[in-house]
């Protein structure tokens, strides 16, 4: 008696499911509007974005450890470089040569008209502090990998 049960369950169930899945939907939208975008660059205003988890407030990029803080830090943060489509490291901020006596050195440059938020230029030794930080013993930050400079 029990196993009949079980499959006048399963029966009704499998039932439901086929005739739920055959209805028709609700809202009526034309493939139209939901092709629709506003595109807008107006300047100013106020943009919200969600996080996961509520960041630990370490906004710069040598000390954000936790993810929330890496995805605010990348909102500001423009990367040195940047890849194409086929992953070739392009400059970005940077440009560089490698030197023609030795393959091992580069020479690195800040393009021209870089400049931080505040407005002030950005430097090469704004790039050399940053490697100095992580390189530095008594720093414990998430970017340290046994680095020397």
């Amino acid at each position: 008696m029990k196993k009949t049960w079980r499959y006048a369950w399963v029966l009704l169930l499998c039932v439901t499911l086929v005739l739920s899945a055959c209805g028709k939907s609700s809202s009526q939208t034309s493939s139209n509007e939901n092709n629709k975008t506003e595109k807008s660059n107006a300047k100013g205003g106020t943009l919200n974005v969600g996080l996961t988890a509520p960041p630990e407030g370490n906004f710069q990029d040598v000390f954000a450890s936790s993810t929330s803080d890496s995805d605010v830090v990348a909102f500001f943060n423009d990367g040195l470089t940047e890849s194409d489509e086929h992953l070739n490291i392009k400059p970005k901020i940077l440009s560089w040569e490698k030197s023609k006596e030795d393959d091992l050195k580069y020479t690195f440059k800040v393009k021209k008209g870089i400049k931080w938020q505040d407005g002030n230029p950005f430097t090469i030794n704004d790039w050399i502090f940053t490697l100095e930080t992580i390189a530095d013993p008594d720093y414990t930050g998430p970017r340290y990998s046994g680095a020397a400079v």
